[in-house]
This record gives C-alpha cells, sequence and structure tokens, in this order.
C-alpha cells in the first residue's frame, strides 16, 4: 500500500488464474466498488463489444469513468488468461501528475487554461442490459488554493461535447494538445509497458496513474479480469495500518499528507 501510494502502482504475483480471484486481491484493502460494469468486470475481445475494451484495439492513456462524480481510486488488473500465440497486448502506465508538472514548467500558459476551463466526460448507451446516462463537466488538471495539482481528470475515449465559447474552445485544444504531448514525452521517457503473464495482476491508484494498452492479434485468447477500491477507503486502509505497526516513526520520508489524487485540499 505504501507503494502504491508513493509511487501509484505495484504488481502483485501468484494469484490464483480463477474466475473473479481479483477480488480477493483487492478486499486485502477495502471492499470493492460497484459501477456500471458490475463489482467485477471482464477485459477481453468480444464479437459485439460495449466498450472499446472489449475489442482487440489500441487504448490511449486514461482515467476509467470520469464520468462518475468520484471515479473510482484503486483499479485491480489481473491476467487469468493470455495466450502466446496473442502478438501485442501489453499493459501501459504513465504518471499523469508528472506529466502535468511537466507541462505547468513547459508552457504555464496551457496549464493555467486546463485548470479554468472545463472539459466534458460521458457516457450515453441505452442499448444495453444496463442502460447508462452519465456526464461530468470539470477541468483536466484540478489545483488547490496554493496551485498545488490535486486531481487529474483525462479521459480521451469517454469526452463529450465541450460547453465552451468559440474563443475558450481555441484555447482549450491548444491546451489539450500541450498536455498530450507532455504525456507523451513523460510515457517516453518513464513510463510502463508490461506484457502480464497469468497469475499477475497490476494494482494501481488510477486517480494518479493512467492506463492504457497496445493493440493484439486475435489469434488466441488475451483475458484480465478487473475491479475497483474507493480512494478514500485505500487511503483509510493505508494510514490505519501505518499506525498501527508503527512506521510512521520509522519513516520519515513518508507523509500521511502525500497526494494520491483523491483532490482533497491539505
Amino acid at each position: 500500500l505504501t507503494c502504491m501510494a508513493e509511487t501509484g502502482i505495484t504488481l502483485v504475483e501468484n494469484v490464483p488464474t480463477e474466475d473473479a480471484a481479483v477480488l480477493r486481491v483487492a478486499e486485502r484493502v477495502a471492499p470493492p466498488y460497484e459501477s456500471i460494469y458490475g463489482l467485477v468486470f471482464d477485459v477481453k475481445a468480444e464479437p459485439d463489444p460495449i466498450n472499446i475494451a472489449y475489442t482487440n484495439l489500441p487504448i490511449a492513456a486514461h482515467v476509467d469513468l470520469n464520468y462518475y462524480e468520484s471515479p473510482p481510486g484503486l483499479q485491480f488488473l489481473h491476467c487469468c488468461h493470455f495466450d502466446d500465440t496473442v502478438t501485442g497486448g501489453e499493459s501501459t502506465f504513465v504518471d499523469a501528475f508528472a506529466a502535468a508538472e511537466r507541462l505547468r514548467v513547459s508552457n504555464p500558459t496551457a496549464f493555467d487554461t486546463l485548470t479554468s476551463l472545463p472539459a466534458s466526460f460521458r457516457k450515453d448507451h441505452s442499448d444495453r442490459s444496463r442502460p447508462v446516462i452519465m456526464y461530468y463537466h470539470r477541468p483536466i488538471l484540478e489545483v488547490n488554493h496554493r496551485g498545488d495539482l490535486i486531481g487529474i481528470n483525462w479521459s480521451p475515449p469517454f469526452e463529450g461535447p465541450l460547453g465552451l465559447t468559440p474563443a475558450e474552445l481555441d484555447r482549450f485544444y491548444v491546451a489539450y494538445r500541450a498536455y498530450r504531448a507532455a504525456l507523451r514525452e513523460t510515457e517516453a521517457e518513464a513510463g510502463i509497458e508490461y506484457r502480464l503473464r497469468p497469475g499477475e495482476c497490476f494494482a494501481f491508484n488510477q486517480r494518479r496513474v493512467l492506463h492504457g494498452r497496445r493493440g493484439f492479434s486475435s489469434d488466441g485468447v488475451r483475458w484480465l479480469q478487473g475491479c475497483y477500491v474507493n480512494i478514500d477507503e485505500f487511503r483509510c486502509r493505508l494510514l490505519v495500518l501505518r499506525r498501527r505497526f508503527g512506521l510512521d516513526a520509522q519513516d520519515s520520508d513518508f507523509s500521511a499528507d502525500l497526494r494520491v489524487g483523491n483532490k482533497s485540499y491539505l
């Protein structure tokens, strides 16, 4: 948990490859978070997908469920099956906070624009077993009263129409492209690209670490299962365990106020 708080991501090994084993991993932290995709969701190519995740197409770095008022915090992605015949399908990760700070230095005007103009995130899908119409407007970058970065909202696959004036649209898209470039530069320098093996499970703070994947061939099966845990439940569990085992007194470099992307001002 400390590793996830400090770096945003960790890899768990030797997880059973049986159905829904990912829930048992998540439950070690807190009760999993049920979303419109259920308590646990399958990530594999389907003949009639309702989401790009259920195809073999590449997916750019993003936050899941940004059309929720409070998107889930931790995400767990467990590899149940990955045939050797499948080419591609590597999981990718990039630190969105690091990319935002890069933008602040290289293009402060773009940074300020993305903290003030709202993006639009939308899920409008009535033709499914559980119809969904959800949308939310908020800035891509969120800062507190001191200018500290406290939240990231980046989800290109699930964006909706912007409610901005023509002049605001021009400013927004210039800044949007600048942040996208900062993300790509950060991913090229310090991103993660990893092909999960059966029994491995990524656990990551999706409020900070954006995830995606490379496209893959359909010559075989790539089957991941995922679930979510609320960001506040994660932080609570971390702080309770550190106090219980006296770790704060032993680790002066750890701060209980460490940012976890939950948008708390202090």
